[in-house]
């Protein structure tokens, strides 16, 4: 079986740990599962804010409210992150996005999607790990 045909993942997760976890054990296990560049929209929201980019100054604002960071900016967020890789024809594992409808929407008019990875965490476990923060 021929992995690096079939294994472009989209991972939603609440945590990157996941993603590094399941990473870790298809590498041990398939010696030609591709290197993926992993993208944590969390981390990469963070280091926006951190940097103080026009994004993530904007983003800031709603975060700093308490709010959501609307789907327009993450997506512009993901995008201006993902372009270069997209373009060098790397494959690209987004943890954490898309997460609505408006999302994927934008992400496939940029993106061909080869599969995707829905993690049904239970809401106990996602709160649990939200409290350990």
């Amino acid at each position: 079986m021929d992995l690096t045909l079939w294994w472009q993942l989209l991972l939603r997760s609440e945590r990157s740990l996941f993603t590094h976890r399941i990473l870790f054990i298809l590498r041990l296990s398939f010696q030609d599962f591709p290197k993926f560049v992993h993208m944590s929209t969390g981390d990469s929201l963070r280091v926006h804010v951190m940097e103080n980019t026009p994004l993530g100054l904007e983003a800031k604002k709603f975060m700093d409210a308490g709010k959501l960071v609307p789907d327009e900016l993450m997506i512009d967020l993901v995008m201006e992150d993902a372009t270069p890789v997209l373009e060098e024809g790397r494959p690209l594992l987004l943890d954490g996005f898309p997460r609505t409808l408006q999302q994927a929407i934008a992400l496939e008019k940029v993106a061909q999607i080869g599969t995707v990875v829905n993690l049904d965490i239970p809401t106990e476990t996602i709160v649990d790990r939200i409290a350990d923060r």
